[in-house]
């Protein structure tokens, strides 16, 4: 997974959103959100929220994590159902 889908994924639990777009990684100032015609004014300013909390070197750890466990799960299709649901839960967990 990307940092924008990531980033993404994070804002669309606060705000329906259509996309979102970094400029410089390291300045937050160029990076946009284009809104669903449907999204409130609350919404909106919980989606900007997420941005002015968010931490990319968490994010491109944690979507590093994730893409390692769904490889590792693509990897073995007989994997033991047990190991694959602690598996699961670990993704949950760093997403």
């Amino acid at each position: 997974m990307t940092l924008v889908a990531f980033l993404h994924e994070q804002i669309s639990v606060v705000c329906p959103i259509e996309s979102v777009s970094i400029g410089r990684q390291e300045d937050k100032t160029t990076w946009s959100i284009t809104f669903k015609p449907v999204a409130t004014e609350i919404q909106k300013v919980a989606a900007q929220a997420v941005i002015t909390n968010f931490n990319p070197t968490v994010a491109d750890l944690r979507s590093g994590l994730a893409n390692a466990l769904d490889a590792a799960l693509s990897a073995v299709p007989s994997i033991d159902p047990r190991i694959k649901i602690v598996f699961m839960e670990w993704r949950k967990q760093i997403t």
